[in-house]
């Protein structure tokens, strides 16, 4: 079993298209206000689900991996990343400029437990790891017992099963003849 890094941050983005297949969410230009009120202040408004999923979000994160004390940090360590992510302001014009941030994966698994009224890692098991028939239970870290999952990151797997997403995408969202994420 091994740390997807990253790749976890796909795997939210085909929970997202699986949601907005569901209905669940009604459009990826969706508003991110409709999900998580609390969040919505100012400049926050004009954020889409959109926006985070192409990472052009214009949030206030420092994506930065030497800092001992910035925001990335914080969310490997920390305790509340659901409070951390919601402090966030946009500080630049969303879907203007791309700026990786794992921060924008965070608020995607805050959407898609609201949307969904389940756990992203019970909607990933449910609608996505099942289906593509994975040998091993997925295990997906979180920020502290009972907490919210680490969806930019920390999701654990093997090598077969991760290649099952592979797989998926290049058969454009259909595993075995059944689609399991529109191809749109």
């Amino acid at each position: 079993v091994s740390n997807s890094f990253s790749t976890a941050k796909s795997i939210v983005s085909i929970l997202v298209g699986i949601a907005v297949d569901e209905g669940k969410i009604k459009s990826l230009d969706q508003s991110v206000c409709d999900f998580l009120p609390e969040f919505c202040t100012d400049q926050n408004r004009l954020l889409t689900v959109r926006h985070l999923l192409m990472m052009s979000s214009g949030l206030n994160w420092d994506e930065s991996y030497t800092s001992l004390f910035g925001p990335t940090t914080k969310a490997y360590y920390g305790t509340d990343l659901s409070e951390q992510v919601l402090e966030l302001k946009v500080v630049s014009p969303p879907g203007v400029e791309f700026s990786y941030m794992s921060s924008n994966t965070e608020l995607l698994a805050l959407i898609l437990q609201k949307a969904t009224g389940t756990t992203l890692s019970e909607y990933a098991s449910d609608k996505l790891w099942k289906p593509v028939g994975a040998e091993l239970d997925a295990q997906w870290s979180l920020d502290h017992k009972e907490g919210v999952e680490k969806s930019y990151c920390c999701f654990y797997s093997n090598a077969r099963d991760f290649a099952r997403i592979g797989k998926l995408f290049l058969n454009k969202g259909k595993w075995n003849g059944k689609q399991i994420v529109s191809e749109d």
